[in-house]
């Protein structure tokens, strides 16, 4: 187990190979990292790092992409709204996932997380998914929202 920033991250290793001009090349092994937060409902700040660390991990498939950022107040930046992208790199159908709409939809991001995570850790389903569509996670459309209610929660505890 590997701690960091107070997240508990369990480790497995996977095998791919990728799709490129009309052959499968090897993918060396890496690190598939599952998400164990310190709490149940996990910061938004530990959902941007999760999402940071499994697109570096597995840039040949997943790309993490800033879609803009919220209004924000007049007394801090607007925090950024991210989209997950699993593609094995050709132009195919989009299928979107969006999570996180709701300030009190505590748990739909970590459910989308853990989504996408379980698909690169069970290679099957991953090996037949790509190939048919590029899937698009965005796990918090409201973060902003999420995060008020997060502090809230951890105030009452």
């Amino acid at each position: 187990m590997l701690y960091y920033n107070s997240i508990d991250y369990t480790m497995s290793f996977l095998m791919f190979g990728k799709y490129t001009e009309g052959k499968y090349i090897r993918i060396p092994e890496n690190q598939t990292t599952v998400p164990r937060f310190r709490n149940l409902v996990p910061s938004f700040g530990e959902i941007e790092g999760y999402l940071q660390k499994f697109a570096k991990n597995y840039s040949y498939f997943a790309s993490l992409y800033e879609l803009g950022k919220t209004k924000g107040n007049g007394k801090k930046e607007g925090l950024p709204l991210y989209n997950m992208v699993l593609s094995s790199g050709y132009a195919k159908p989009i299928i979107v996932i969006i999570g996180g709409i709701y300030a009190s939809d505590l748990a739909c991001p970590l459910a989308l997380m853990e989504c996408f995570t379980e698909w690169t850790i069970n290679t099957k389903v991953l090996a037949q998914l790509l190939p048919l569509y590029d899937y698009h996670f965005i796990p918090l459309i409201n973060p902003e929202g999420y995060e008020f209610v997060y502090q809230k929660v951890n105030m009452a505890v």
